[in-house]
């Protein structure tokens, strides 16, 4: 069995960020623990860097493994779905070839630098790691990328064997959000990306006592509130605290927030040694992220053992429970009070015994376990659809549901799996998404051009006026022509409005009772396929 890594984001300037900083510690744990890597494979793109430098980057993380170099797109552009299949068709050639099964895993399933894409082969088990929904959990606030390039990344993960999700959180996501099938996905946590450096002096401008902040000029890192709640903090100390603040910004972006505070200090980019340093000398860390993957500087902070005051959202309490001094990222002066607690607290000793289970819980070593846990124990589902499956998105009062559209997107990926799935919307659907209503993956996912079998079936929604916060919704399922016309089932349901996100106010239509699989095996039972 051959086991091949997509590594092509360490081929770009993210090989020092987030996803990439990832992608290098998993494998590097991964060598550590794997005994003879001939049989791991790194595919990279020779359209991105080939650099004999970065060429022994990659090397270096799994002595031994192969590395195969394919002419893969780069670039999605408006050309994302052909791309794509580009992508695909490659890989494909390159794996056919191969006696062996193979285990193919996606590092950075939503980059858009290249085209991520699986091979189609029925020797091939595909699996892909996740991160995050931040563009979409921010989507009201700031689209960062075009809506049907990040949506039809879905298309990808629709493929997928097996999701491996960075929390638990994200993996709630997957399944309470979009709809997949808790089966097909599992929680591999992460560990800090701090490597130990010599005691320095911290950088120039900065002076004791001073909190930490990492972070980037991005919507979701809350710079403003964080801003505003420190002023609020520090004003009560005479402003003897500094806020350092990590990563590039430019001089706008400088000057404006540090117009909220004067205890403001931009460090820019720092070096390993100087964020190690930083840590080590700083009073606390200040998180106030309205969403996250998974908080690596709070692994870190917890490293140098400093106070951590973050966010109360759900990934944070997932990784700290009662150790932090947490806070609502939406109102500065609970940030404030947060951080007050935290430098006056004569108790934070009994938060500082909670440490050492936490640095425990988080590392390299656990993730890459579980990783290949969940690979050796995959028993993959195969897609068998029986025929193609018309959905009517559409409501018979309003014309345009966010109800059936949010209902759909929770199906989809149980009908997908049953059927070559064409969604119909109503005219106003593009109006709906406009609006305030949080939008949908379905109508960005690449539709299958050819019918898996000469059966065509039909599912209509007919949702009731609104009672409060709930509604009721009919699900008709039929079979058009064919050996099984008149093949029907009707399953009735209730969903009720929820907030997902109080933070970034989202809110979403959930299920009252069951869950997806239920309703979809319920109505597969009742046509006979079941």
């Amino acid at each position: 069995m051959t086991l091949a890594f997509d590594v092509q984001i360490l081929q770009t300037a993210a090989f020092d960020r987030g996803m990439g900083r990832y992608t290098a510690s998993l494998l590097q744990a991964l060598g550590a623990a794997h005994r003879g890597a001939s049989d791991i494979e790194f595919i990279l793109n020779k359209n991105l860097d080939v650099s004999r430098e970065r060429m022994r980057y990659i090397r270096g993380l799994i002595p031994g493994a192969k590395l195969t170099t394919l002419d893969l797109p780069v670039d999605l552009g408006e050309n994302h779905i052909a791309q794509r299949e580009e992508a695909r068709n490659i890989l494909s050639r390159h794996f056919s070839a191969y006696r062996s099964k193979v285990d193919f895993v996606m590092m950075a399933p939503f980059f858009v630098g290249f085209a991520s894409a699986f091979p189609d082969l029925p020797t091939v088990r595909k699996h892909a790691i996740v991160y995050d929904f931040i563009p979409y959990r921010i989507w009201h606030k700031q689209r960062i990328f075009p809506d049907d390039m990040y949506f039809g990344h879905f298309g990808e993960l629709l493929r997928a064997d097996m999701l491996f999700c960075i929390s638990q959180a994200v993996r709630n996501d997957l399944v309470h959000i979009f709809g997949f099938e808790p089966e097909r996905t599992a929680t591999i946590d992460g560990g800090s990306f701090e490597v130990k450096a010599p005691k320095k002096k911290v950088p120039a401008g900065v002076k004791r006592p001073y909190l930490i902040y990492p972070s980037a000029p991005i919507i979701h890192k809350n710079n403003h509130n964080a801003i505003r709640g420190f002023e609020l903090f520090n004003a009560k100390h005479a402003g003897k605290y500094q806020l350092v603040i990590t990563s590039s910004f430019n001089q706008q972006q400088q000057q404006e927030l540090a117009a909220l505070s004067d205890g403001v200090v931009f460090t820019g980019n720092v070096t390993n040694d100087e964020l190690y340093n930083l840590y080590e000398h700083a009073d606390g860390l200040l998180f106030a992220s309205y969403a996250e993957g998974l908080g690596m500087p709070i692994l870190e902070a917890i490293g140098h053992g400093i106070p951590v005051a973050c966010s109360n959202i759900p990934v944070l309490r997932e990784m700290v429970g009662t150790a932090a001094y947490v806070f609502s990222p939406t109102k500065p002066r609970s940030i404030a009070d947060a951080l007050q607690t935290m430098v006056e607290d004569d108790h934070f000793a009994d938060k500082k015994r909670q440490y050492a289970a936490i640095l425990q819980k988080y590392t390299w070593e656990r993730s890459a376990k579980a990783l290949m846990s969940g690979v050796k124990a995959l028993r993959p589902v195969a897609r068998k659809p029986i025929g193609r499956l018309r959905v009517y998105v559409y409501d018979s009062v309003n014309r345009s549901s966010a109800v059936e559209s949010r209902l759909l997107q929770l199906l989809y990926a149980g009908l997908s799996r049953r059927f070559d799935v064409e969604p119909v919307y109503a005219d106003g659907f593009a109006r709906l998404l406009r609006g305030k209503s949080q939008p949908s993956y379905v109508p960005h996912v690449p539709a299958t051009e050819e019918d898996a079998a000469d059966r065509h079936f039909v599912l209509r929604m007919a949702t009731a006026p609104a009672i409060g916060r709930s509604r009721k919704v009919a699900l008709k399922l039929s079979e058009e022509g064919g050996r099984g016309s008149g093949n029907q089932a009707t399953v009735r349901l209730r969903v009720r409005r929820v907030d997902i996100d109080a933070p970034l106010g989202l809110r979403d239509w959930q299920l009252v009772d069951g869950n997806p699989n239920d309703v979809v095996g319920a109505l597969m039972r009742q046509i006979g396929e079941g």
